[in-house]
């Protein structure tokens, strides 16, 4: 079973002095709803699911943010338009705190957030980079499939 990775706010690597972050690439209407949810539902956390394996190992990592790339037509491809506070990552679905409709969605991991606001200045995919244990992550690419672990662009 996956350990589940709590936040810790305010930590960094010790050795390279950056701190990990989640980029998640999500469908247009999903982001939309999420807004949604924190203003209609009264909750203070979501969840959404992954099947990306590039972040199997984000247990041992201090994840403080979660990016959101958007998949769609209206949005530029290359852009992360949307960040929030990471919370945890665990392979339980947390029914209780997914968008409506999507709760029997299942996936190998459940990462969740809280304080979803949208970027004042989108940043392009490619300013980012892979968190590597040296410091070192190459850029990012506009094929980013799914999930990843990145360096936090706002924490350098």
């Amino acid at each position: 079973m996956l350990e589940v990775l709590k936040m810790e706010n305010g930590l960094i690597d010790d050795e390279n002095n950056k701190s990990p972050a989640l980029l998640a690439v999500v469908e247009g209407n999903r982001i939309g709803d999420a807004f949604k949810y924190f203003q209609n539902s009264g909750k203070n956390k979501l969840y959404f699911y992954s099947n990306s394996k590039q972040i199997k190992n984000a247990g041992n990592k201090r994840i403080t943010h979660v990016y959101f790339k958007v998949r769609d037509i209206l949005f530029k491809e290359s852009n992360v338009v949307a960040k929030a506070d990471f919370i945890e990552i665990t392979n339980e679905n947390p029914v209780e705190f997914r968008l409506q409709g999507s709760e029997s969605e299942e996936g190998l991991y459940y990462y969740g957030f809280t304080n979803l606001r949208k970027l004042n200045c989108p940043i392009e995919l490619s300013e980012m980079r892979y968190f590597k244990p040296d410091g070192t992550g190459s850029r990012l690419l506009n094929s980013t499939p799914g999930a990843t672990i990145i360096i936090d662009p706002e924490i350098d």
